[in-house]
């Protein structure tokens, strides 16, 4: 499969390359087309995401709308080396973070059908 470029205007389901192979996605596209939001098709194993540590404490990351400020948020917590997700997450490469919610629901809306709007797509 030939490599396509990042480039705007992005389209929903349009593919995400990095390093010459497909890397993601895309979940959302603004109205205007130029930017855009896109999963990671990497996984990881059950249970190597989070800590399980007894004395872990919570690191609260409240923005519901911007996962990125979230993400820097975690990473720069006390409890961040004992995070095992933002190792995976640091060997996506740069730009990659932990969706908010609202991001979680816009993929889960694009999973179903829907657009970045809500509508129907075809």
């Amino acid at each position: 499969m030939p490599q396509k470029p990042n480039i705007p205007p992005y389209k929903l389901y349009e593919l995400y390359y990095e390093n010459d192979k497909v890397n993601g996605v895309v979940f959302w596209v603004s109205a205007d087309g130029m930017s855009a939001k896109v999963v990671s098709l990497t996984r990881l194993e059950p249970g190597k995401f989070s800590t399980a540590s007894p004395t872990a404490q919570l690191v609260e990351a409240p923005d519901s709308e911007n996962g990125a400020a979230n993400y820097a948020i975690i990473k720069a917590s006390a409890e961040a080396s004992a995070i095992p997700g933002i190792a995976f997450i640091e060997g996506l490469g740069s730009g990659w973070y932990w969706p908010s919610v609202k991001e979680l629901q816009q993929l889960c809306a694009a999973y179903h059908g829907k657009d970045s709007y809500g509508q129907t797509t075809d």
